[in-house]
């Protein structure tokens, strides 16, 4: 499974250093994905994605703010890492709007956080149709919450992504 590290809390500098550390100890073979929960703006995104690229990152969630669509798009165009939407998939509407552009590689699928698992299965199936990948998570959610995210991840046609289940 994949290892995931918040980063953007912190300068750019001590990111780059513990993300360093991690590739470092986690070597080659482990999959490292990132999660900046919309800390960045675009141009600390572009910077930390050039300077991160080479330590071989599976992707990173939300580099921008949920609002900056056309940013997001700007970064995966960039294609340095690949970029996952996360807390801009919140509003049905512009969930619609960023697939449609895709302004994403990835979907990250939170029912708890998408209204339930049928809106979460839907944007599932138009990520599918658009050419995107997506993974299924859980939030803070209770045991019965994480089970029904199981169930979902089970559901969906697998694009060889580990879902973010184990959190």
């Amino acid at each position: 499974p994949p290892f995931q590290l918040k980063v953007g809390s912190d300068s750019p500098e001590t990111d780059l250093q513990r993300v360093t550390m991690l590739r470092e100890a986690l070597g080659s073979e482990s999959r490292i994905r990132l999660d900046a929960n919309g800390a960045w703006t675009l141009a600390r995104a572009s910077s930390m994605l050039r300077a991160l690229a080479p330590l071989d990152i599976e992707l990173i969630e939300q580099p921008v703010a949920a609002h900056a669509i056309d940013d997001l798009a700007r970064l995966r165009r960039a294609g340095q890492i690949r970029v996952a939407a996360d807390e801009s998939l919140a509003d049905p509407a512009g969930a619609r709007a960023l697939i449609a552009m895709g302004a994403a590689d990835l979907l990250v699928l939170k029912p708890g956080a998408l209204g339930g698992l049928r809106p979460a299965a839907s944007l599932a199936r138009a990520a599918t149709e658009a050419g995107l990948d997506f993974f299924v998570t859980s939030l803070l959610d209770s045991a019965l919450g994480v089970v029904a995210a199981t169930h979902l991840a089970a559901a969906l046609p697998s694009a060889g992504l580990a879902h973010g289940l184990g959190t």
